[in-house]
């Protein structure tokens, strides 16, 4: 009784009771949302306050007199407190019934509809409009709702009761324990369980025990779960509006299995009785006796017998029965479908299944029957690939292909067989590489030393490898781009200087260069040659609107032409450059490119009709800004012009380094600057020509204006036995005073650099990497392929232009890494951050 009356306290205080909800809104208050009922929107009332009242106010601040002491909110409309005595309203604030309660108290229970009312000390319930559904009459109602045929009570001697809604009776027998379902209720009456629905009793009370089936947990493989028995409930209300499942009954040990109409369907003679609700196929429950088991499910007829270890999950409707190693299949009707038993059985894809006995795979379609005997020592499909159609296969150590028909598409004799470009790329026990297409039609034979895809986007070529430097490209259509292998192949840089395998206005050129030296431009996405392979260099390439340009070189003069080989400027200058034009979109025919040429010792600038805009006049003239600036040199030193020749400062400059964004703005223009140089002195000059500051002492910096020089710049030094090399490879490299006037902020924790020593900073440098030659780099420990054979893309990222690759991002060694990884440009030139890593000057 003491733990009776404990439970009934708990219930008490989980009743959501009248007098604790504040009511919503303040002195305006919250005249709610327009809700769906009935098929049309309704309004919901709000509550406001005034002079220590509440009322309701309604859309548009309509309100009722403010008159109730209390108002509370529930799901089903309010609670009201007027002159100490209680009622109803609905969600509109319209009274139901009386107010003529002592108490009314809502019911919690997954939104329940009905109220407990308690009238001249004794309690009832009614319904949300009111209607009663059970008499004010008794000591205590703990649970009562309309939607449910029992509700419960305590009567005059405080004991738990049952009544019966339908003529309001009380059931027969003090409750000891209850759990409530929708139309059903499991009861212990003297100290035995019983079920009773809609207040009738289908399951006498001679049971130790009534509770739903606990959870199976199964796993994967069949590995054995222990299941949790679920403990009953004294009185559990949560399932009130759940329907009635099968139920487990307990005595004296041994369990049994009835229906929702008290029929038993396995007698009271088993261990134990489980079930695994989260099946594909619903409500599975296993039956277990003398630690074997076997498997019922609703709606089935059939039965597997209890004869197995255990059950495990696969994920579909397939059923696993094992018993020791060995595995049965059954279907969802629980009918054997695989001929034999396995040790082990997992699905393959969505409609056949791996399976593996003694060691060795085969494979089995959804009807049991055999796609692959038991003979493979793997088996897996191309699924990630896109060529679903077709099962890699292994026998020993060999690799083939075959279909699931069974065919064998490629024989089981190569090292590895993998995926490439939607083809099936083979490799030799020798590392030879080979292809097939989808069908098992040779179409490579497997004689090269490698075959992978091009990784520029959009790119339909298949690059193969066949000796040293030797290359050939092959298109979608499996024919060669070239019948000739090529010596080199690569990406061009653009007018910043960058190289990058991103789309060039529309275009993916990749340049090739033959065994005769001479190159041209393949398009990937088209797999055509572009550009012949008549030229000598292919330069650099600026994106105009009209077409894409590109600058080249026979023999020692140089031209333009575009991206399909057209000859734009002849092939007669003896310098050209194609360095920072700022490109037009605007300008439809490219009328406004100026090419930066040379001739007869002498430079100007062309436009793209081979007309002279600025006269070849300079013995050195390089554009330092895309908006048109130049240093032109006349005699010994540069002076500042414009596209019009116009001199804007006549200096003397020493050099003249490129404008740079300062990271201020003037009238919403940004405010670039250069740094001039003279005498060992440096000032700041803007766009028009203008000094910005007094000289200061400074010289400017001399490095590599691409990536690629940088590495090839690299390697010259480690190679050189001459430490001098280095120290001049580190003054390029390492910041100079010059890179810190635009370097202001660590990159990699974006904190002041604050005021560093240049010269220090190169002894760090040289000591580090003298540190690499004598440690890695003179003794052959390093694979210097890690340099050259891995192409350094090089492109605008969040706040400067850097490198990236898209493999071997270490550079194979974790000095060179932090040396080369986040190298950045500035005002022209590459250098290595190294300065700014956590662990600067520890090799």
């Amino acid at each position: 009784m003491r733990q009776l009356l404990s439970l009934l306290v708990l219930l008490v205080q989980l009743t959501a009771f009248a007098q604790v909800p504040r009511p919503r809104g303040g002195e305006i208050g919250n005249y709610g949302v327009a809700i769906p009922e009935g098929g049309r929107s309704v309004p919901v009332a709000g509550t406001y306050q005034q002079n220590g009242k509440y009322g309701f106010v309604f859309p548009g601040s309509q309100r009722q007199p403010a008159v109730y002491e209390q108002l509370s909110v529930n799901s089903d409309g309010f609670i009201v407190k007027k002159d100490g005595l209680y009622g109803i309203a609905d969600k509109q604030g319209n009274l139901i019934g009386k107010i003529e309660y002592e108490s009314v108290e809502h019911n919690t229970y997954r939104a329940g509809n009905s109220y407990i009312v308690k009238r001249n000390g004794s309690y009832g319930a009614i319904d949300r409009l009111g209607k009663p559904i059970l008499s004010v009459k008794y000591a205590k109602v703990l649970f009562s709702d309309q939607r449910n045929p029992h509700s419960f009570v305590l009567d005059k001697e405080n004991q738990l009761r049952m009544v019966v809604n339908a003529g309001e009776k009380l059931y027969p027998g003090v409750v000891q324990g209850a759990e409530v379902y929708r139309n059903a209720a499991v009861l212990k009456i003297n100290g035995k369980f019983g079920l009773v629905k809609r207040g009738q009793q289908i399951v006498p009370f001679t049971y130790d025990s009534v509770y739903r089936a606990p959870q199976e947990v199964l796993a994967i493989y069949g590995q054995k779960r222990s299941v949790v028995p679920q403990k009953q409930p004294l009185l559990d209300p949560q399932n009130f509006d759940r329907p009635l499942g099968h139920m487990v009954v307990r005595k004296m040990g041994k369990v049994g299995l009835i229906d929702t109409a008290g029929k038993m369907v396995y007698p009271v003679e088993y261990d134990q009785i489980s079930v695994d609700e989260n099946s594909m196929l619903a409500n599975r429950f296993f039956i277990t006796r003398d630690k074997l088991k076997g498997m019922f499910i609703l709606g089935v007829d059939k039965r597997i017998p209890i004869a197995y270890d255990y059950f495990q999950r696969d994920g579909t409707s397939l059923i696993l029965a094992g018993k020791g190693r060995e595995l049965s299949a059954f279907n969802a009707k629980l009918e054997p479908i695989f001929p034999q038993t396995y040790h082990a059985i997992r699905l393959f894809d969505a409609t056949n299944y791996l399976v593996e006995k003694n060691g060795k795979k085969g494979l089995l379609d959804k009807t049991g029957k055999v796609i692959l005997p038991l003979e493979y020592d793997y088996i897996d499909n191309f699924l990630s690939s896109g060529l679903k159609n077709l099962i890699s296969v292994k026998k020993g150590e060999k690799y083939g292909v075959v279909d699931f028909q069974g065919k064998v598409l490629i024989p089981v004799e190569f090292e590895h067989v993998g995926e490439e470009n939607q083809f099936l790329r083979v490799v030799t026990p020798d590392r030879k590489f080979g292809l097939y297409d989808r069908s098992g039609k040779l179409l490579v034979p497997a004689q090269y030393d490698w075959i992978k895809k091009s990784r520029t986007e959009y790119s339909k070529l298949l690059i193969l490898s066949k000796g040293a430097a030797n290359f050939y490209f092959m298109d979608n259509d499996n024919q060669l781009v070239l019948n000739v292998p090529v010596s080199e192949y690569g990406y061009i840089h653009d007018t910043e200087g960058l190289l990058n395998d991103e789309n060039i206005r529309n275009l993916h050129l990749l340049y090739v260069k033959g065994k005769d030296g001479k190159v041209g431009a393949i398009n990937e996405a088209s797999g055509k040659l572009a550009i012949p392979m008549i030229y000598d260099e292919l330069i650099q390439y600026v994106s105009g609107a009209l077409r894409n340009y590109f600058s080249v070189r026979k023999g020692n003069k140089y031209g333009i032409v575009d991206e399909q080989g057209k000859v734009i400027l002849p092939i007669e200058y003896d310098a050209i450059s194609l360095d920072m034009i700022g490109g037009n979109l605007l300008d439809k025919q490219d009328a406004g490119i100026r090419v930066v040429v040379g001739k007869n010792g002498k430079m100007g600038t062309v436009d793209l009709k081979n007309q002279v805009v600025i006269p070849l006049m300079y013995a050195d003239l390089r554009r330092v800004s895309f908006d048109g600036l130049y240093k032109a040199k006349t005699g010994k030193y540069y002076q500042l012009i414009n596209a019009d020749n116009k001199v804007l400062n006549a200096g003397p400059f020493e050099e003249l380094a490129n404008f740079e964004d300062k990271g201020g703005r003037q009238m919403g223009v940004e405010a670039k600057q250069a740094l001039s140089f003279y005498q060992g002195k440096m000032r700041p000059i803007d766009q028009n020509g203008k000094f910005l500051a007094a000289e200061i002492p400074m010289a400017p910096h001399q490095g590599y204006s691409t990536f690629d020089e940088l590495k090839t710049g690299l390697i010259a030094a480690l190679d050189s036995r001459d430490e001098k090399t280095l120290v001049r490879f580190v003054a390029k490299i390492a910041p100079s005073e010059h890179i810190l006037y635009f370097v202001k902020y660590n990159d990699f924790n974006r904190q002041p650099l604050g005021r560093l020593d240049v010269a220090s900073l190169r002894e760090t440098y040289l000591q580090a990497l003298l540190n690499f030659k004598a440690q890695e780099w003179d003794n052959g420990r390093y694979d210097r392929a890690r340099l050259t054979g891995v192409t350094d893309f090089t492109e605008h990222k969040e706040r400067y232009v850097g490198n990236s690759r898209r493999e071997d991002h270490a550079f194979g060694d974790k000095f060179l890494e932090k040396l080369l990884r986040n190298a950045m440009k500035v005002n022209g030139y590459w250098i290595s951050t190294y300065f700014m890593h956590r662990d600067f000057g520890r090799y």
